[in-house]
């Protein structure tokens, strides 16, 4: 079976505004724009499995390929097989709507998506006003819950939570500092030198919560040591997306 993931636009549905915490765009200031023309606006989609957890992240983000306007733009988030019609996946049909200013504000929709069963390769497919499609690159959907012994658990795909306001000061380069990693489904929010940290591919924490020593070692590296354990991490770029839930880890 081939997984799509269709976005719909909904106007003749049942449609709940989506505010995710952090959202860009929600609210805007300054000059009244005139509405986006939806022939002028493309949709970039993204399927990503974070490192070290047991759940991916879906994201929409409008691109513009016009002047300055005001967007509000009616989505639903749909997983299908290639026939269209929609996979048992909890919270599916997920409706929403992407908006805000263009291009000052960055609006995004994100979903977190866990427990994925099914047969890859998957593709994702976008409407509203045509189909377009985007390859899903392997290891990019969930793992499947079986292999941990969770037989019959549901997939299930929920809103996450964006983060844009790291509370942390800036640190200086090349000092090591105390600090503390929070588990949480891997590694699910870093907050140092002032922005949010991704942890290096290819590396896991077991420990539920790690004190030791934390260093900027140039502008996007950072290293966490404690007890003979070292992580390396990189900055992130842009909103957090984090998972609402706190789920089983690799």
């Amino acid at each position: 079976m081939v997984l799509a993931i269709v976005l719909v636009g909904a106007a003749a549905l049942g449609i709940h505004e989506l505010r995710l915490s952090g959202e860009r765009g929600a609210v805007s200031t300054g000059p009244v724009l005139q509405a986006c023309s939806v022939d002028k606006i493309d949709l970039a989609v993204s399927v990503q499995r974070r490192s070290g957890t047991r759940f991916s992240f879906l994201t929409v983000t409008p691109i513009n390929r016009g002047g300055p306007c005001q967007l509000r733009l009616p989505l639903t988030v749909k997983l299908a097989d290639p026939t269209g019609a929609a996979l048992n996946i909890k919270g599916n049909e997920a409706s929403t709507i992407l908006q805000g200013a263009l291009p000052k504000d960055h609006p995004i929709v994100a979903y977190s998506w866990a427990n994925w069963c099914g047969t890859s390769p998957a593709i994702v497919e976008t409407m509203p006003s045509r189909r377009q499609s985007y390859p899903v690159a392997p290891g990019a959907a969930p793992p499947c819950s079986d292999s941990i012994g969770e037989v019959g658990t549901p997939s299930v795909l929920e809103p996450a939570i964006l983060l844009d306001s790291p509370s942390s000061a800036r640190a200086p380069l090349g000092v090591a500092s105390t600090f503390s990693l929070l588990a949480q489904c891997g590694l699910q929010v870093v907050d140092f030198d002032a922005s949010y940290w991704d942890l290096v591919a290819g590396q896991s924490i077991a420990a539920i919560n790690m004190r030791g020593m934390m260093t900027l070692v140039n502008e996007n590296g950072a290293r966490f040591q404690s007890s003979g354990t070292t992580l390396y991490f990189s900055r992130h770029v842009g909103s957090l997306i984090v998972d609402p839930n706190s789920l089983l880890c690799d």
